[in-house]
């Protein structure tokens, strides 16, 4: 396998630093980090359009936007001759990664040609020679491929969402959780097929959670109970802005993350596609995994757990909780 597997608990800074530093050298005449975030704000601006990186039940779908664009550019960049004087080589690569990453965003959303078409046109402003142009072609095929390889992947929004029956209610079991009591989202996410180890959601998958009467479990329900309430009056502020900043969708918090360490990169092109290519697919391989646990163990969620009288004192009871930020309607665990 030519890309390198990055650890599956993976971040930005992690992911840079796990990639060789890149060759200081003198400036030449491509601006490949402008190049670079161009197609970065490109990407974003697609996935936003479709509305996949703000919505949590399709934000794996955003993912797989990233990582086809992205990983065509990545694949399209190792098929360049190496020859040549750097200027050459680096108009190359523009026009390889234009190639790819527009042709890619392209196919997977069709409303966001017209503004892909401008970002391309722009990018490509003074590249005009042979060389150019037939590392654009390589890029194109290269986008094509990914596009094809990826049909069938159970990544489209309908079959993430795919339709699962509420199951029958009992200790520990998922239910719809107030205050819409809507039926169960990304269903179908774990049994998609992974970008970088076929065996991802098998392999890694989380052992079960702790027994209903675990005093982890206890401990955590209280702590639910105490902090986490909407009515809580031990919550302190800084506690407030953590919950609010973690529910916000994971592809949209590493969006902004990801982007000023890619920046940095961008002064060898080929190692910031590496980086924004690699990134991506580890993370659509763990929020497959993730979701083929959920829907294993079928957790039931805290406000229902904390709603439901067992008659054994030891367990957090609370008719009344009601959390801090809506639940969202998929099992609890892992989480």
């Amino acid at each position: 396998m030519r890309r390198a597997l990055l650890p599956l608990a993976l971040t930005a800074a992690a992911a840079a630093a796990l990639l060789p530093a890149p060759a200081l050298a003198a400036p030449s005449g491509t601006d490949t980090t402008a190049a670079v975030l161009a197609w970065y704000d490109a990407t974003r601006d697609a996935v936003a359009r479709e509305g996949w990186s703000a919505a949590g039940n399709q934000q794996v779908v955003a993912t797989r936007a990233w990582a086809i664009g992205w990983g065509a550019a990545d694949d399209a960049l190792g098929q360049l001759p190496r020859g040549g004087g750097r200027q050459v080589r680096e108009d190359a690569q523009v026009a390889a990664l234009t190639g790819a990453v527009h042709d890619a965003l392209a196919e997977i959303s069709p409303s966001s040609r017209p503004a892909l078409d401008r970002v391309r046109d722009q990018v490509l402003a003074g590249l005009d020679t042979e060389a150019d142009r037939r590392a654009l072609a390589v890029g194109q095929a290269a986008a094509a491929r990914h596009v094809h390889d990826r049909e069938g992947d159970g990544l489209t929004v309908s079959e993430v969402n795919a339709p699962f029956p509420t199951p029958a209610p009992g200790p520990g079991v998922w239910q719809p959780t107030p205050p819409s009591f809507a039926p169960a989202v990304q269903a179908g996410q774990g049994r998609a097929r992974p970008f970088v180890l076929p065996d991802v959601a098998s392999r890694y998958v989380a052992p079960p959670p702790p027994a209903l009467d675990d005093e982890r479990t206890l401990a955590s329900l209280r702590e639910v109970d105490a902090v986490g309430s909407a009515s809580s009056t031990v919550r302190t502020a800084a506690q407030t802005d953590l919950a609010r900043f973690w529910s916000q969708t994971s592809v949209g918090g590493f969006t902004d993350l990801l982007r000023p360490v890619t920046a940095d990169a961008a002064r060898d092109l080929p190692r910031a596609v590496h980086l924004v290519a690699v990134f991506h697919e580890v993370t659509a391989d763990v929020q497959i995994t993730l979701y083929a646990a959920k829907y294993r163990y079928l957790r039931w969620r805290p406000v229902t757990a904390l709603r439901t009288e067992d008659a054994d004192p030891r367990t957090p009871y609370d008719p009344a909780f009601t959390p801090l930020l809506a639940t969202p309607a998929h099992p609890e665990y892992p989480s």
